[in-house]
């Protein structure tokens, strides 16, 4: 609204009619203005200057910033819980799939990188997975985070290159240090170096003393240096801890808390109040009964509450029980609004961070929907910026060392991550068999939402179907009787020569229909309505929702489905006895091998293949007690490689998660 200065107002208390002009000709004048937001007014200040994304405070920023983080992370539940949740659902167990286009090469590139994630950290301290998800958190909280690509050994100062390589974590205060001061320099900003084009040459990092003192600067070249950051502005070459914008509002709610807490706790310490009207407090006896003595002897005045007490007062006082009504929903109202700022910060919504109760199905549904699409942005910037480069790289390493064949497509591949996060299994997997059956969505698309392979796990629901059929063919029966998901379908019939056209069929009255032929009648001379229904292709659509509805058992995020170090010893054991035993001495049949790769390979094993591995344990347990055990014979081999007695507990432990979730404990 606009008004009149001070002069304008003194001249019109003496001439009104220019007043009334003024102001209107004032009026016209800011309606003429686009944006009302571009011009400051009394009550707001103008915005800062225009300047780049970094500036000459910028290092100074940075640094508070991460300090205050870190901070916030240690002391503050609800952040530490969201990065530690953001982390967990981003990433989960995640893992790499090899896509060459040679089922033999990509098996061995596969345990090429599953090997080198094991010891890929050169200080020794974590695996791959751990390394991404501290990576990932880091990022989140202090802005950015790096890792110099090294080798393991050293020859003299210089690295051998026949040695394996290994990433040195750099977290970001250590990326240009603390001493860093404000520059005019265009070509070093934070710790990081450029070219006379912009571009990145180097990285400054410093070693941080457990004294906190940073020495040993070295610069590390772009090429050895893998850099995560996800930059608010195009020129930013540093990144920005998410909690910038609600570290002042984080404050707050301690503070708020603690003097809270302050309250609830004098609340709780009072029990009742006398008043009366001196204010001050009269002969204790007068309100007490002195019914209890000390051990000298001396009467007590008794201010506990007592069962069946009586208590006299004076006259003209009151006596009444302390009443509080903190903590207030005034003040819950206040805690969701702070979590909800810190969770908008993370781009998360507020139910994932926080509490779903207090919302409706749709509402929730929606909430995991946007979950998902953060989790999967940061997937695909830590495949940019972090995983696919490293994992090039280890190829390329292994490929030039001859340590793992060539191939023109060794970088071809994919990463699978956790499934969507989801509150209704049910509903989800019936929503994804609709859509496969209309041909919204490819089944490709259904398993990478579950956090499956859609070719390994096709391969090995073909691999159960031809077992099944097999086993059922040695025993005598069908193999529909061993499983409904085993049903064998006709296989379809060589199409038919077109035929003459044929005369007209007389209408039939309905008891006067022919019967349905037989075999050696020919389908011409049938009547259409008889004919029997053409056979199904071998795979049908019914195959595929049984396959859809295997997905839905792949949803259990919370149990760990993959072997331990223990059964994986177990199976390298027992095919290294296996190979060296005569033919006439070697146990485990082609499934048993196929398991014992996957244990080594410490692949996700299916519910399915648990309740299986469980049952095989039981009913085998008694070979321990065979003449050949102790010679490492067939029921040896057999048990080892399952998992062995490693294998048989953890399949005790999954079977008994998994039939509680289906019992709904």
């Amino acid at each position: 609204m606009a008004q009149l200065n001070f002069i304008e107002r003194a001249i019109s208390s003496i001439n009104p009619k220019f007043g009334v002009k003024r102001l209107a000709d004032k009026c016209k004048l800011t309606e003429l203005t686009r944006f009302a937001g571009a011009y400051p007014s009394r009550d707001r200040l103008p915005s800062r200057p225009l300047s780049g994304g970094e500036s000459y405070y910028s290092t100074y920023e940075r640094l508070q910033l991460i300090r205050a983080g870190r901070e916030l992370e240690d002391n503050n539940p609800i952040v530490r819980s969201i990065l530690l949740k953001f982390s967990q659902y981003a990433l989960g167990n995640f893992r790499y799939m090899s896509r060459t286009g040679d089922a033999v090469v990509d098996q061995s590139y596969e345990d090429y990188w599953s090997a080198w994630c094991k010891r890929c950290d050169y200080f020794g301290r974590h695996n791959f997975e751990s390394l991404s998800h501290l990576a990932l958190r880091s990022t989140l909280r202090d802005g950015d985070v790096g890792f110099v690509i090294t080798r393991e050994k050293s020859i003299g100062d210089q690295v051998d290159p026949n040695s394996d390589l290994r990433l040195q974590a750099v977290e970001a205060d250590r990326i240009g240090g603390m001493f860093d001061n404000p520059t005019s320099s265009q070509s070093y900003i934070g710790g990081v170096n450029f070219d006379e084009f912009g571009r990145t040459k180097s990285y400054k990092v410093y070693r941080r003393t457990q004294g906190n003192f940073y020495t040993d600067e070295q610069e590390i070249p772009a090429s050895s240096f893998l850099f995560i950051y996800d930059p608010l502005r195009l020129d930013e070459v540093r990144g920005r801890s998410h909690l910038a914008s609600v570290i002042n509002y984080c404050k707050d709610l301690a503070e708020t808390m603690e003097a809270e807490n302050l309250a609830v706790k004098n609340a709780a310490f009072r029990i009742m109040t006398i008043s009366n009207a001196t204010g001050s407090a009269d002969d204790p006896a007068s309100y007490f009964n002195q019914a209890q003595t000390d051990s000298y002897g001396n009467t007590m005045n008794i201010e506990n509450m007592q069962r069946g007490q009586i208590n006299y007062i004076p006259t003209g006082s009151e006596m009444k029980m302390f009443e509080s009504n903190r903590p207030s929903s005034a003040f819950q109202g206040y805690v969701d609004l702070i979590v909800h700022m810190i969770a908008l910060a993370f781009n998360l919504p507020f139910g994932f961070c926080y509490d779903l109760s207090k919302l409706g199905g749709p509402t929730v549904r929606l909430e995991m929907a946007l979950a998902s699409r953060t989790f999967k942005r940061w997937q695909g910037i830590l495949e940019a910026k972090f995983f696919d480069k490293i994992k090039n790289l280890v190829l390329a390493d292994g490929i030039s060392r001859g340590l793992i064949p060539p191939n023109a497509n060794f970088m071809k591949g994919k990463w699978i991550y956790p499934s969507d996060t989801t509150i209704d299994v049910g509903r989800d997997s019936q929503a994804n068999i609709s859509e496969f059956k209309a041909g919204l969505r490819t089944a490709s698309e259904i398993y990478g939402a579950k956090g499956e392979d859609y070719e390994e796990a096709m391969r090995q629901r073909a691999y159960e179907v031809k077992y099944a059929n097999d086993l059922a063919q040695e025993y005598g029966i069908t193999a529909e009787s061993i499983s409904e998901a085993f049903k064998v379908s006709t296989p379809p019939q060589p199409p038919q020569a077109p035929q003459a056209p044929q005369a007209p069929m007389p209408k039939l009255e309905k008891e006067e229909l022919p019967e349905v032929p037989s075999d050696d009648v020919e389908d011409s001379d049938v009547p259409s309505r008889a004919k029997r229904t053409p056979s199904k292709p071998h795979f049908t659509l019914k195959d595929a929702e049984m396959i859809l509805d295997a997905i839905e058992m792949q949803t259990i995020s919370d149990i760990d489905l993959t072997s331990n170090e223990g059964m994986i010893d177990s199976a390298k054991a027992a095919l290294r006895v296996r190979a060296e035993k005569p033919a006439s001495q070697r146990g485990m049949t082609q499934v048993g091998i196929a398991r014992a790769r996957d244990i080594i390979g410490r692949k996700k094993l299916s519910p399915r293949t648990w309740r299986r591995m469980l049952a095989f344990f039981t009913r085998h347990e008694v070979d321990k007690k065979g003449s050949t055990w102790d010679e490492q014979g067939k029921g040896w081999q057999a048990w080892n490689g399952w998992g062995g007695d490693a294998g048989f507990a953890k399949a005790r432990k999954v079977v008994g998660q998994l039939n509680k979730i289906r019992d709904g404990e």
